[in-house]
């Protein structure tokens, strides 16, 4: 794969409720060649879906699956609103999906994972804390 395109956020998302690993292999082609990410799912119990997120380019989405997943009872994904396919993926699996606009900028830094994967010292406020 590409340099700009080594972070594991940008081409993987982990549902650890439903035991999902779902990997683009658009944006992280290539990270499959090397057996990696198959194996870190047979090791973890995970099933290894593969998601093609070509089609998004339409909507000008880069990296679709950089969203957020809060895991308490079930699986929650926050994911960029005009990613259908993914919306569709997610149906699929049963897994409540609330879609965000991201406005501007539709490269990595300014998708949700990376704009929330911030906790500062001193701040007791975590996710748990927030959905309750």
């Amino acid at each position: 794969h590409k340099p700009g395109q080594g972070h594991i956020d940008y081409h993987s998302l982990l549902l650890p409720k439903r035991k999902v690993l779902i990997v683009d292999n658009h944006h992280g082609r290539g990270v499959l060649r090397d057996g990696s990410y198959h194996a870190a799912a047979e090791a973890e119990g995970l099933k290894l879906i593969t998601y093609d997120a070509s089609s998004e380019r339409q909507s000008d989405v880069w990296w679709p699956l950089n969203a957020l997943t809060i895991s308490t009872n079930q699986d929650v994904v926050f994911y960029d609103a005009r990613t259908e396919g993914l919306r569709k993926l997610f149906d699929s699996l049963g897994v409540e999906a609330i879609p965000v606009p991201i406005e501007g900028n539709a490269g990595g830094n300014g998708k949700i994972r990376c704009t929330t994967n911030v906790k500062h010292k001193g701040d007791d406020i975590t996710s748990d804390h927030l959905l309750s």
